[in-house]
């Protein structure tokens, strides 16, 4: 309830809350949360957090994922520092693979779920995860979760999608949800994603993606290092 607190004044009250019941039967415990947690709040807790687009990546599991697939990927620990770079740059252009077939599959299936009329603007260019999140807050929307509490906008700041209270004035209206109520994140054609090769530079008329230059750079120093002995 701490860390999910919807608002700065809740989060507060219930601190407050907490303090009250654990500061007197577990002092060390109080002083570890409010001196090493607490000066952080904001990068943590939903009423600070939500105010920005983060896309529901709130935590670093994310970036634990890749190193575990990383280090399936390499398999040993003893390569050369430019094979490795080279391996990765192989491993990010298979991932590259993947991810463009996954999205051009996207651009021709329509799941019957997103069947709703609202959705029509929306099938074949969104992202099949937004439309599910979208989903939930339609059926919110339908049975009434509108009425609940008033709209923070907390849902679409921090996802780039319409909430339930946006939802429920589309259906009372008979409007769609349209494309550009959907952040650019979630577009299939917002980014098309650039097959990353660490020894072919990008074509004139396609920008090589961050990742790309990278791996090119160090692979560039790398090989200057492995020729000359020094960069």
């Amino acid at each position: 309830m701490l860390v999910s607190s919807m608002s700065v004044e809740l989060f507060d009250a219930v601190l407050g809350v907490f303090k009250e019941t654990y500061l007197g039967t577990h002092p060390a415990a109080w002083q570890y949360v409010n001196t090493m947690w607490m000066p952080h709040k904001e990068r943590f807790v939903a009423s600070y957090i939500d105010k920005f687009p983060h896309f529901g990546n709130a935590s670093t599991l994310r970036v634990e994922g890749n190193h575990h697939v990383i280090k399936s990927y390499l398999h040993v620990d003893t390569l050369h520092l430019l094979t490795l770079t080279k391996w990765l740059g192989l491993m990010l252009a298979n991932q590259c693979v993947e991810l463009n077939a996954a999205i051009e599959k996207q651009k021709v299936h329509k799941a019957h779920r997103f069947g709703h009329s609202c959705f029509k603007d929306l099938i074949y260019k969104v992202f099949d995860f937004a439309l599910d999140k979208l989903l939930q807050q339609l059926k919110h929307a339908e049975k009434g979760g509108h009425e609940e509490q008033p709209c923070f906008a907390r849902f679409t700041k921090s996802w780039g999608l319409p909430c339930h209270h946006y939802i429920h004035g589309c259906l009372e209206t008979e409007i769609l949800i349209l494309l550009q109520d959907i952040h650019e994140h979630w577009l299939l054609d917002r980014n098309p994603l650039i097959l990353l090769s660490v020894n072919v530079a990008a074509p004139p008329h396609e920008p090589a993606s961050p990742q790309s230059l990278f791996m090119q750079t160090m692979t560039a120093t790398l090989q200057q290092v492995l020729n000359n002995g020094n960069p």
